[in-house]
């Protein structure tokens, strides 16, 4: 009789790196380990998660593969390294404490949307978490927004000071409940308390909260409502005068307001929902997502003047839900600050801040850390593109394909990030803002301090914008002791969509915007390069033309108007039949022809953003921005589908940068006006104009140079009409075109790109 051979027994050391924490990944390896019959334990360290694992080796294998293949849903896993050890002989599978020693090596896992399962308890009258507005569990709730350090322990979060109850408890130590090592488990015996406050923030009596909140937005009252990342301002988004009131406090006359719903066929009452927006709306990211309204919708027009589009997203807190279940098709859910300031999170900084905007307040004791706005995408032919980036998507790294030295790249100073690399990953910040005020540059050194140390990261190169006015700027040149590297606006970009999609060859780079400041002292912002971290070659650009009053004209856009009219006719502009000039009246017109023609204080730009404002004042759609961008906005929201004709720019090719002339389309547009063409197909052919003369300087740019890969970054590009035709149109032509998947188009993603380039360099 021959014997069976005993399986062999192994142990195994296994570091698995990546966003392994907050997630349920030490239940999930309890789980399969026990199932596997292996012994052993699992710890959180700061150097990732480390397990031992000992038993059959068949098993250990079978544990490595499951790691991978059916890991917990919020985890991403970058890296699993194996370490033969000796066996121990040891018995039972255990989750043993933390380790908080050796260097940080580690991802903070994001905020995730609530699940079904604590959805369903919420609603759920004989569930003891019944109407509880804090429920979560290992697979949603917060993670970014209350972590305070690493690793990703209760004490180690604003959940701190709140012990679990014995029933909470018994939930924590059972491995079949998925709350098992959940450290944001709690209920309403011993989790966070919500309350109603007045303007004064003087607690109001009531027996639920979310109930008597629900009942004063129905009366048309404004909430200050303190959620996960920050606080919104809530009010009936079917309530016209309620909005249009917001609008008078917040002083936002017509920038779009985000709403949110319980269900999605609440959102399919009002706008019209993709399979693909679907998903998103529903995903555990749970952002806003910029969707097409419905005619005859009941949403007021003041949540989206002059818009086709409204920005949506779906409860994602328990607290949301609860909210929305007092009988809303949808709320208003728009950031808590004051215009252009970073999102309050306080309560006391909010009291301070919002008491002349909010009739009340509903508030609770759980702290957030660090603030973070909603998320925007928006969808076009089949992909999407990111607005803002940030509650859902931070604090995921980029994964590259060339390791980083340890950067701080500063960012821009519109829209603002920063990003921290060190080896194989790059850290984009959450969404910071516009530099504009003292407030949000302090929140930027906070950042920068924050995301340093939670990191571990000692950076070698400090990277920043070659503006030296920047606040960004100042602030990264004030860092002494380290290398300083200046790097070009569009460049940045550029390299930044490149190095995005893993591409460090040199391509042609098409970076679009409205400012950026260039080598020769001009405004740039219609870049064609040659490009590659190393470098760049300016290889077209649109014809520059004077920015009367420099800056004045983001918030004035007639003034490029005024500038490209008489720029292009002279005196003899003054006759044209156009609101933009019969509005403008002869001395502030004769203001602004002295200052172009003396070339005082009127900087010469390329901006294609300066093209767009000037059409859309032409049009009379917009002269004076209420907010940045609000004229091509209002140009892509109008444009008429079908119209496939275009203007033509012109070339001068007779250097080695050629200059595109868009003279030519704004007198076909002129033309168009006079003959009494509408809007909407003036707007399409124009844009059809920019993508016909993109592709055509990207065919040119082939023939010079053999190259066909196409990256396309900048703000202009988050207008998807044009987006979607470019990408379409260049694939035509047997070009590669690489666009932003995990940041924006916009300055956010300029920090990325600085870090890329001053590691080069």
């Amino acid at each position: 009789m021959v014997l069976k051979q005993m399986a062999s027994v192994i142990r195994k050391k296994l570091t698995v790196k990546g966003t392994v924490q907050g997630v349920g990944f030490r239940p999930f390896i309890y789980r399969v380990a026990t199932e596997c019959n292996l012994a052993g334990f699992i710890a959180n360290t700061t150097n990732g998660v480390i397990i031992e694992a000992e038993g059959a080796e068949a098993n250990v294998n079978s544990l490595i593969r499951r790691i991978v293949s059916d890991g917990p849903p919020n985890a991403q896993i970058l890296s699993l390294d194996q370490q033969n050890l000796s066996t121990t002989g040891e018995n039972g599978f255990s989750i043993i404490p933390s380790r908080g020693n050796g260097e940080i090596s580690l991802m903070v896992a994001p905020d995730t949307a609530v699940c079904l399962d604590c959805l369903r308890e919420i609603n759920d009258p004989s569930d003891r978490r019944f109407r509880y507005p804090f429920n979560s569990c290992v697979n949603c709730g917060p993670r970014y927004t209350i972590v305070e350090d690493v690793p990703f322990d209760r004490e180690t979060t604003s959940m701190r000071v709140f012990p679990m109850c014995k029933a909470c408890l018994r939930e924590y130590r059972d491995p079949d409940s998925r709350r098992f090592h959940s450290q944001t488990n709690s209920c309403r015996e011993c989790g966070p308390r919500l309350w109603l406050a007045d303007k004064h923030g003087n607690e109001i009596p009531c027996v639920d909260a979310a109930l008597a909140t629900a009942n004063l937005l129905k009366k048309g009252k404004i909430v200050a409502i303190r959620g996960l990342g920050g606080f919104h301002l809530a009010v009936n988004a079917e309530d016209d005068d309620a909005v249009k009131l917001l609008r008078s406090r917040k002083k936002r006359p017509t920038k779009p307001f985000a709403i949110m719903s319980a269900r999605l066929d609440n959102v399919k009452s009002y706008a019209h929902v993709t399979a693909q927006e679907e998903a998103m709306l529903e995903s555990r990211l749970a952002p806003i997502v910029l969707l097409q309204k419905r005619k005859g919708n009941s949403i007021a027009e003041s949540v989206a003047p002059n818009n086709s589009t409204l920005g949506v997203m779906l409860a994602y807190t328990p607290l949301h839900s609860l909210l929305l279940s007092g009988g809303f098709r949808a709320l208003v859910m728009t950031s808590g600050n004051l215009s252009e300031e970073p999102i309050k999170c306080s309560v006391e900084d909010a009291i301070g801040n919002l008491a002349h905007i909010a009739d009340y307040f509903l508030l609770h004791n759980r702290e957030i850390v660090r603030r973070c706005d909603d998320s925007i995408v928006k969808f076009y032919g089949g992909n999407h593109t990111i607005m803002r980036r940030a509650r859902g998507y931070v604090p995921r790294p980029i994964v590259l394909e060339r390791p980083l030295k340890p950067i701080c790249a500063y960012g821009s100073h519109l829209k603002n990030t920063i990003c921290v690399a060190k080896g194989g990953h790059a850290y984009v910040s959450r969404y910071v803002g516009d530099l504009d005020n003292l407030e949000t540059v302090e929140y930027l050194e906070e950042t920068v301090a924050e995301m340093e140390r939670l990191l571990s990261v000692r950076p070698e190169i400090i990277a920043c914008d070659m503006h030296p006015d920047y606040a960004s700027t100042k602030l990264a040149s004030e860092r002494t002791g380290l290398r300083l590297c200046k790097v070009q606006h569009h460049h940045a970009h550029i390299v930044s969509c490149a190095a995005e999609n893993g591409v460090y060859d040199r391509i042609i780079g098409v970076a679009f915007d409205g400012a950026g400041l260039g080598d020769d002292g001009a405004v740039w912002g219609s870049e064609f390069m040659i490009a590659d971290a190393a470098g760049y070659d300016r290889v077209a650009h649109l014809k520059y033309f004077p920015m009367p009053g420099g800056d004045a004209v983001v918030r004035e856009p007639y003034r490029m108007a005024i500038s490209y009219l008489f720029g292009m006719m002279g005196d003899s502009a003054r006759a044209l039949p156009l609101d933009v000039i019969r509005e403008t009246d002869d001395g502030r017109l004769a203001v602004l022809l002295n200052m172009m023609r003396r070339n005082d204080n009127s900087p010469p730009t390329s901006g294609m953003g300066r093209l767009f404002d000037a059409v859309a004042a032409i049009l009379g759609l917009c002269y004076n921005a209420t907010f940045e961008g609000e004229g091509p906005v209002y140009l892509e929201s109008l444009i008429e589908r079908g119209v496939e004709d275009s203007y033509h720019f012109a070339f001068d090719n007779s250097s080695k940068c050629a200059v595109i002339d868009p003279s030519p389309v704004l007198m076909s547009i002129l033309e168009d006006v006079r003959k009494g063409s509408e809007p909407p197909a003036i707007s399409a052919r124009f844009h059809n104009a920019v993508v016909r003369m993109v592709a055509d300087i990207c065919a040119m740019s082939r023939e010079k140079t053999g190259l066909e890969t196409v990256a396309v970054s900048g703000g202009v590009f988050q207008n998807t009409y044009l987006l979607e035709r470019l990408t379409k149109s260049l694939s035509e032509h047997g070009f590669t075109v690489l666009t932003h998947k995990s940041l924006s188009p916009n300055d956010e993603c300029i920090s990325f790109g600085q870090a890329v380039i001053a590691n080069e360099r």
